[in-house]
């Protein structure tokens, strides 16, 4: 009997295999099989790369086996071996393989090989020649086979999804550095093809998980222009709640103590300035939403903050968060008019008795929004000053053009311009899957303010600059039918880069706060427009 030391540390099996993985992408245009890794002794590593779509083999369409039920065979999948019988092809031939990369047709070649057995140096079962043992770990926990399919999958996943599936980037870079001590040790103990390459992929990985480096760098004279704007805000909101003061001087009242119900002759139909409340002071009381401003010992006013006349506060409020601070402090005074209207809530567990009070004006922040109520419609002040700071508006040019503009927009705070770029229309798939198109599509106004704010808070906030990153080919999604009234529908997906500060440099990053893919449409040749109703 042969001592283990005097075997071989590999032997071939009988599969004919190229060492590529691959999805299988039917609704893709055109069919495909995507490919998601590469093993590292496949020969297809010299020319082929992982997102590479093949759709054709030694010169002849895939087209035959890209049907439902019959992708099994196909290149890449688990049952290939098939269709090499079929064609002839056996280990060592070269196959040249047609493939789509980045939209753009190639040829490629590379050698089949077949299904390998690894053995270490004492006859283990291994992942390379020489080691690692497949089922040792070297004081590192979990078994090497595990581990490393594991970290592959999870590496095919960064390289392939992870950029469009809103995963965090910096997370995924923390997790993947985490592997490091374990590759080098298989690096300096087994120095072989297997762990180069290993240590090459992963390298790749951690560097795309860094995220590209802004060029050119981020220029953030934008949040100047914001600083600028929320300084004139608040200067303009300081001199207007100065003089809503000095001419309400003869109606006003002191806030405390608070009149009471009981005897409010006095009161009723006067102005007072309310002490600033906070969250802390907004309460609820079976159903009622209210605002309780004092104390047990001073009395209560009432602010009933449901009511139809504090809506024209919230609308400016909703303004000045998109166009000056999205992060404005939760902090209100108010000034208002005692209303003859007697109310009692729980307070502090305590039934209270308190006077409601119809707001005038609102002091909000810190003392940079002043709202005058009296006023229709109601603006905040220094609104109209504020127009002044506008975007550049759409050339109706290419979609990315389209993009940048809305970029452009959120950084100056233009919200008009911003809700200009998204389409008035709708194209979807009816029942039979007949499509429809209204073109009359209006979108609930509160769901664009919501993205607008959410917009506005990340690029003042971790989004330091957002980009496009590329732009897919076009595809006609309807085609015109003059009978029925439906126009050429054209689509386009735009990909765009966040940017964001980290150590000290600005990286492009993901996780999910932030949109990378956005869907633009266009009717009849006419301007490109976003479709995908959602946040930066």
């Amino acid at each position: 009997m042969s001592d283990a030391s005097e075997q071989p540390l590999s032997k071939p099996g009988t599969d004919v295999v190229s060492g590529i993985h691959t999805d299988v992408l039917l609704e893709a245009d055109p069919p495909c099989f995507w490919v998601t890794w590469i093993d590292w002794s496949s020969d297809f590593r010299r020319e082929l790369r992982i997102n590479d779509q093949i759709v054709g083999v030694n010169g002849k369409s895939l087209e035959p086996i890209l049907q439902p039920q019959k992708t099994y065979k196909g290149v890449g999948q688990h049952a290939e071996q098939q269709y090499w019988a079929e064609i002839g092809a056996g280990i060592g031939d070269e196959i040249s393989l047609s493939i789509l990369r980045d939209d753009q047709p190639l040829t490629v070649k590379g050698r089949l090989g077949s299904d390998m057995f690894y053995y270490d140096h004492d006859g283990k079962p291994a992942l390379a020649p020489g080691g690692p043992a497949r089922l040792g770990s070297e004081k590192f926990g979990e078994a090497w086979s595990g581990w490393h399919e594991k970290l592959q999958n999870r590496m095919s996943y960064v390289l392939t999804r992870g950029w469009t599936q809103r995963l965090s980037t910096r997370t995924e870079l923390a997790d993947m550095l985490a592997h490091q001590p374990r590759i080098e040790h298989l690096r300096a103990t087994y120095p072989n093809a297997f762990t180069q390459t290993l240590y090459d992929d992963w390298a790749r990985v951690v560097e795309v998980l860094r995220g590209k480096k802004a060029d050119p760098p981020v220029d953030l004279e934008y949040r100047a222009i914001g600083e600028r704007r929320l300084q004139l805000a608040k200067a303009e909101a300081g001199k207007a709640w100065s003089a809503l003061l000095q001419e309400t001087a003869a109606e006003r009242i002191p806030a405390y103590p608070a009149a009471s119900p009981l005897a409010r002759e006095s009161a009723v139909g006067k102005i007072v300035e309310l002490p600033a409340i906070t969250p802390r002071n907004m309460l609820n009381d079976l159903g009622t939403f209210f605002a309780a401003v004092g104390s047990p010992s001073d009395g209560y006013w009432f602010l009933l903050l449901a009511r139809p006349e504090f809506r024209p506060f919230y609308d400016a409020l909703h303004r000045y968060q998109g166009q000056v601070n999205p992060r404005i402090p939760e902090r209100y005074r108010y000034l208002g008019r005692v209303l003859d209207d007697a109310q009692m809530f729980t307070v502090n567990g305590r039934s209270t008795m308190g006077l409601a009070v119809e707001p005038l004006a609102v002091f909000a922040g810190d003392d940079e929004l002043c709202v005058d109520l009296r006023r229709s419609p109601p603006q905040f002040a220094g609104e109209a000053e504020l127009s002044v700071f506008s975007a550049t508006p759409c050339d109706d040019g290419s979609p990315a053009s389209v993009i940048e503009a809305m970029v452009a927009a959120l950084k100056l705070g233009d919200e008009d311009t911003w809700r200009s770029l998204f389409a008035p229309w709708r194209v979807a798939s009816g029942s039979g899957g007949r499509t429809i198109i209204d073109i009359a599509y209006a979108m609930h106004p509160g769901l664009y303010a919501s993205d607008w704010e959410r917009s506005r808070r990340l690029i003042m906030g971790e989004v330091h600059d957002a980009r496009v990153e590329r732009v897919e080919r076009a595809r006609r999604i309807l085609s015109r039918d003059v009978d029925n009234g439906l126009p050429d529908v054209d689509q386009v997906v735009v990909w765009l880069d966040h940017f964001g500060l980290f150590d000290g440099e600005h990286r492009a990053y993901q996780n999910v706060n932030v949109h990378r893919r956005w869907v633009l449409q266009r009717l009849d040749d006419g301007p490109w427009r976003i479709v995908s109703i959602q946040s930066i």
